[in-house]
């Protein structure tokens, strides 16, 4: 009566939101059953149930189940061969009524709460790789990949105290609104401190566990220092820089605060080093990542099909020049290009507008 009741509530005011254009409402339901009973009866029974229901509307059934008694564990080994096989009826690829048994109540419980900040519309792809060509109208090419984006980490900046888990480092600012170039007054600018907690092997961080712009660090040029600390200071700099690069390590760092309200909220950051210089980076911490959806499962249906489109993706990777080094200077974005436009276009209004200004003063 549940399911049903919700069933009926979300098609009313799906049909509601869908004629005010200015709304947004997602196309499918998602139910979360959250219960300390037997997940795996509940499983079947509500597999069974939505049978005689319309499910047009309904994306997913999610049972939760929290640890209780031991009679949950007699049925521990049936669940995880059901969970394996699962119900392929509605859902091609994936379960429709999904059973997940919660183990740690704090940790798993937080990954499934933070899943409901993923965007799950399903009604069309978010992005697309297209692949050059081949010039042979007889070879018939996979150029086209279609894709879903998801997030790797929540936004810093749309939480409460964001600002901690960045770095600000436009010091010098352009104002946008005709004002020129603006500098920080020298006391305004906060002298931001790291602490150094542990080193990390290259290999143990990965690109999405980092975000926000990443900052050059440079020994300091301050003339508040006399010389011989000026020399001190670059000299424990360099050699930072060669050992990193040396052992292929990073250094992991927190943001301190002398703010004694503040110290118990910082952001993590990684140095890295390519023996000349340090890198800054801003790194996930445990609030902010979000879970990753399920792997893609493999194509285990038709291979000789999938062997095929290996052979096609291992072509077309051969028809793509190989660049040995990156180098920004060969990849223009065309910004100058609009920049200069959208002047030649601002000028012209702005003349346009002294005419017309003119002749009502004639």
């Amino acid at each position: 009566m549940a399911i049903q009741s919700l069933l009926e509530e979300f098609k009313s005011k799906s049909e509601l939101m869908s004629s005010n254009s200015k709304w947004r409402f997602p196309s499918q339901l998602q139910i979360t059953l959250v219960t300390s009973k037997n997940g795996l009866e509940i499983q079947q029974y509500l597999e069974e149930t939505v049978q005689n229901m319309n499910i047009a509307k309904l994306r997913k059934i999610q049972v939760l189940q929290l640890p209780n008694t031991m009679e949950n564990l007699i049925c521990e080994n049936n669940t995880i061969d059901l969970e394996q096989k699962g119900s392929t009826h509605f859902v091609r690829g994936s379960e429709f009524v999904e059973l997940i048994k919660i183990r740690e109540i704090k940790k798993d419980l937080e990954n499934i709460f933070k899943t409901w900040l993923l965007d799950c519309d399903i009604d069309r792809e978010h992005l697309r790789i297209i692949f050059p060509h081949s010039t042979d109208v007889h070879d018939f090419t996979y150029s086209l990949i279609k894709c879903d984006i998801a997030e790797c980490l929540i936004n810093p900046l749309s939480l409460p105290f964001g600002h901690r888990y960045q770095i600000q480092t436009d010091f010098c600012s352009i104002q946008l609104g005709g004002s020129g170039i603006t500098k920080s007054i020298g006391n305004d600018v906060s002298i931001y401190e790291l602490e150094v907690v542990a080193c990390l092997s290259s290999s143990s961080i990965c690109q999405s566990q980092l975000f926000g712009q990443p900052g050059r660090l440079y020994p300091t040029q301050c003339w508040h220092l006399d010389w011989e600390e000026h020399l001190i200071n670059r000299q424990i700099y360099i050699s930072l820089c060669k050992k990193l690069l040396e052992r292929d390590q990073y250094l992991l760092t927190r943001l301190k605060e002398h703010f004694h309200n503040m110290n118990e909220l910082a952001g993590y950051f990684i140095l890295q080093s390519d023996g000349s210089e340090l890198l800054l980076n801003a790194v996930v911490s445990a609030e902010l990542v979000l879970p990753t959806r399920e792997n893609v499962r493999s194509c285990t249906s038709n291979e000789k099909m999938a062997h095929e489109i290996l052979n096609e993706m291992g072509d077309s990777l051969d028809r793509l020049p190989l660049i040995q080094e990156f180098e920004p200077s060969d990849f223009s974005s065309g910004l100058y290009s609009m920049l200069s436009r959208n002047l030649k276009h601002t000028s012209v209004s702005i003349v346009d507008h002294n005419d017309s200004y003119r002749t009502e003063l004639n």
